[in-house]
């Protein structure tokens, strides 16, 4: 009998309140991770999508220059780039500017999947890309 009772009292272990404890702490620092992942991964899409805009600038410079072009030209005829996509969910790239001297502007729409999501109409200019912004969530700043 007396062994028994040393068994119980030697056995090593957590109570149910120390784990009841621990799975709380991992619950909380869950609630706080897992929304601050989402938000870096749609800032991250959309600013992959400012930098794809920035290349589609400066492929359609490079044809101004060799091809001694005064107006801007088409997405359809940037042939490395006419096949990039926004990746934020939104409707395509598209290419403006009235005239090469006047600069070229690339614009795209982000969706939001949810209320709060990065979402807007995004122009980027030509050199200015950096200041790029989102028109209906105006707080949302890319800088």
């Amino acid at each position: 009998m007396k062994t028994e009772i040393k068994k119980i009292k030697n056995q090593k272990g957590f109570t149910l309140v120390e784990l009841i404890v621990v799975i709380a702490i991992l619950a909380i620092l869950a609630a706080v991770a897992v929304p601050n992942y989402m938000n870096y991964q749609r800032r991250s899409r959309v600013n992959t999508d400012i930098s794809s805009a920035g290349e589609i600038i400066r492929a359609a410079r490079i044809q101004i220059i060799e091809q001694g072009l005064s107006a801007v030209p088409t997405l359809s005829t940037l042939t490395e780039v006419s096949n990039l996509t926004p990746i934020s969910g939104g409707s395509a790239f598209t290419i403006g500017g009235t005239t090469a001297s006047n600069g070229i502007t690339v614009a795209f729409t982000a969706t939001a999947a949810k209320a709060g999501d990065y979402s807007g109409d995004y122009t980027i200019h030509e050199g200015k890309v950096d200041t790029a912004k989102a028109t209906t969530d105006s707080d949302k700043d890319f800088d």
